[in-house]
């Protein structure tokens, strides 16, 4: 059975904690372990989105620890919302999920901390007083799929800062699946221009093939 917001009254040193799990089992193992830490006090623990929005419209945590699987909204949409919407709330994510890409999309997004479900007790802990403290926390096995990944989206962003107006248009365009015969007809260009474009793009962005470039 789920238990709701209760009156936070506690010391100021103490972290208040909501879980969002749609496993009732992860959920009640965390509370256990938190229960023999005196600096945490679990708060809360939710199922599902609808369940967590209305608890959260009452009072809100310091820490959020969510899944990304839960029911009724992926946790990658959720996260961004709840950001925006209780900005002093801090986030991690708590996940078997261990994609770079989606790592580092949340932490771009503004989530604080990235661990995975398989992470020893000690690293929970850990990145809960990291974050706490204003610091982001990733599970140390992915931190260097992350940074290589944020060092090659940089490296990007610096490729298409050297792209013409026109060479953007053409990007975008071919992105959206549109033919070079359809990118020519709708800007007056020829067919031979356009594949010039393609040509000039892949150069640029550094990409051996169009689905490289697309995705840069």
């Amino acid at each position: 059975m789920q238990t709701g917001l209760w009156e936070l009254n506690m010391m100021p040193e103490k972290i208040s904690i909501v879980i969002v799990d749609d496993h009732p089992m992860l959920r009640h193992g965390l509370i256990s372990m938190f229960s023999l830490h005196s600096h945490i006090k679990v708060i809360g623990d939710y199922g599902s989105a609808d369940s967590l929005m209305k608890a959260l419209a009452i009072g809100q945590p310091d820490i959020l620890l969510l899944d990304l699987s839960i029911p009724d909204i992926s946790g990658e949409d959720l996260a961004p919302k709840l950001l925006r919407l209780y900005p002093k709330m801090k986030i991690i994510i708590l996940t078997g999920n261990n994609s770079a890409y989606s790592a580092r999309m949340l932490l771009d997004n503004g989530v604080q901390g990235y661990l995975l479900k398989n992470s020893e007790q000690h690293l929970l802990l850990q990145a809960i007083t990291n974050v706490q403290r204003g610091f982001t926390f990733i599970s140390p096995e992915l931190q260097d799929r992350v940074f290589r990944m944020s060092k090659q989206i940089k490296n990007d962003l610096i490729s298409a800062e050297n792209l013409t107006n026109r060479e953007i248009q053409v990007l975008r365009m071919i992105a959206n699946e549109q033919t070079s015969q359809q990118i020519a007809d709708e800007l007056g260009l020829s067919l031979r221009t356009v594949e010039n474009y393609r040509m000039v793009l892949m150069q640029k962005l550094g990409a051996k093939n169009m689905i490289g470039m697309v995705k840069k």
